[in-house]
Order: C-alpha cells, then sequence, then structure tokens
C-alpha cells in the first residue's frame, strides 16, 4: 500500500465569466410606471468540470518524487448527461518505479423520468502496483437518481445529488509481471454509487465507489472508490484534494508479487470551469 501527498507547483487562474445585466424596459402606453432597477442574470452552460496538478520531491535516506494529474468534465442537459473523468498517478522511489496508475471513465446518461435513466459506460485502467497492464470494462443499464436538490437560500449546503445504477457489461484485463502472463475476460456485473455536493463559497465535494463482479468467477471482484473535495482560492483556482480506493482481489498471477490494494493522496492546484 502506497499514499504519497503531493504539493501545489503550478497552475493558471482566470476569472468567471458574468453575464450581462438584463435591462428593464419602460412602458409607454398605460399599464405599470416604468421601473429603474436592473435585474442581473447569470448565464451559466450546461458544461463544467476542473483541471487539478500536482508535484512533489523528498530526499533523505529515500528519494520520492510523484506526480499527479487529475481532469474531469460533465455536460448536463437533461436529458441527456455526459461525463468524462481522467487521472494518472506516477512514483519514483530511489529511481525504482513504486505506484504507476492510470485511470479513465466516460458515461453517458438518458433520463426517461424525473428520476429514472439508461446509461452506456466505458471504463479503462493501468495499475503495476497490481500487475495490471490493462483492463477494459464496457457496461450498461438503469440507475435511478436518488437525489437531485437545489438550496440557493442555504447557508451552508448549496446543492446535492446522488444516484446508484446497475450495469451488466464484459471485462478484459491483462497482467504480467517477472515473464508471467496472465488474460482474464468474462461478463461482468457492476454496482455502483455516487454523491455530489456544493458547499457555501463554490467548495465542492463528490464520491464515487463502484464493485464489479464476473458471476463466473465470484473470487475475482474489484472494488475501485475515490473521494474529491475542491477548495476555491482566487476565482476559478483552487486546491483539490483527492483519494483513491483500488482493490483488485483477483485474478492474480502464481507468482503473488502484485498487490491487492492501492491506496493514493494527491494533493494539487486545481483550476475549475
Amino acid at each position: 500500500m502506497r499514499m504519497r501527498w503531493a504539493a501545489v507547483v503550478a497552475g493558471v487562474g482566470l476569472f468567471w465569466l458574468l453575464g450581462n445585466p438584463a435591462r428593464a424596459e419602460s412602458i409607454e402606453d398605460g399599464g405599470s410606471p416604468p421601473c429603474d432597477c436592473e435585474a442581473a442574470e447569470t448565464q451559466s452552460g450546461p458544461w463544467s468540470g476542473s483541471l487539478a496538478l500536482g508535484l512533489s520531491a523528498a530526499v533523505g535516506e529515500d528519494k520520492i518524487f510523484t506526480a499527479s494529474a487529475d481532469w474531469s468534465s460533465v455536460y448536463d442537459a437533461r436529458p441527456h448527461r455526459f461525463e468524462a473523468v481522467l487521472s494518472g498517478f506516477y512514483s519514483l522511489e530511489n529511481r525504482e518505479n513504486n505506484v504507476n496508475r492510470q485511470y479513465g471513465r466516460a458515461e453517458y446518461r438518458n433520463y426517461f423520468s424525473p428520476r429514472w435513466y439508461a446509461f452506456g459506460a466505458l471504463s479503462a485502467e493501468r495499475n503495476l502496483q497490481q500487475d495490471l497492464q490493462f483492463r477494459v470494462t464496457p457496461v450498461g443499464g438503469p440507475g435511478f437518481q436518488l437525489l437531485d436538490r437545489d438550496r440557493p437560500e442555504a447557508k451552508i449546503l448549496k446543492r446535492d445529488s446522488a444516484s446508484l445504477q446497475l450495469g451488466i457489461g464484459y471485462q478484459y484485463q491483462r497482467l504480467s509481471s517477472g515473464g508471467q502472463r496472465a488474460v482474464d475476460q468474462d461478463a461482468v456485473l457492476e454496482l455502483s454509487g455516487d454523491y455530489a455536493m456544493t458547499l457555501v463559497r463554490e467548495i465542492t465535494w463528490s464520491s464515487r465507489v463502484s464493485y464489479t463482479l464476473p458471476p463466473t468467477q465470484p473470487r475475482n471482484w474489484h472494488v475501485l472508490g475515490d473521494t474529491t473535495l475542491n477548495l476555491p482560492v482566487i476565482g476559478n483556482l483552487g486546491v483539490q484534494v483527492r483519494l483513491t480506493f483500488d482493490y483488485l482481489n483477483g485474478p492474480e498471477l502464481d507468482s503473488g508479487a502484485g498487490e491487492k490494494l492501492s491506496f493514493l493522496g494527491s494533493l494539487g492546484l486545481s483550476y475549475s470551469y
């Protein structure tokens, strides 16, 4: 199990774009008298997302270098919703590869009622701690929106949402280490859930967990969870903290050199849009 916290080293800054205030129109003939007030209208599109980068180095008895990058983007214009996520974590200890993990996921939802939707998702992962060279998992099925609330008048919790979904799909995995190789492929069931909230001062916190099980090989299950906290500092710039829990119960190579659990932590400078 490895955990490396990264310090902030780089970033770019921009400011929020605000919509032009709407101008009140005067009524010249009859009716109410003209209004001298202006109503502000904020224009916000369906796209949102963030990019976070972290980098650190430590020199002592062990020389450790770590780098992390996280990107996410969401398009939400009901009944359509699309989300894409990319993340990478890289660590060297005494010039040896210690942690090397990349992960990506894309998911599309189509809401056919206020709470029910159909989804399709594709995920891919590489995790050398687990001897995993490549995994790809396409799944699809129904989902249910547990929460989807806006609270503009609330003092702390401004918005929160939660959903639960069950997918059926296919999984292909390739493992290799020390000259040993193994390929595993099977139909899978995937149960996943997510929760996200927006707090005062545009602080955001989101979490997701998934459980993947091949029914014909029940010992080869996989649990993946992550939680991300984004704290705005100036304009679109902020600080992001991310924790990832990745447990692969199987398959594993005969050598048993791979680790089942990867627990990663990163701290970086973020840009939100």
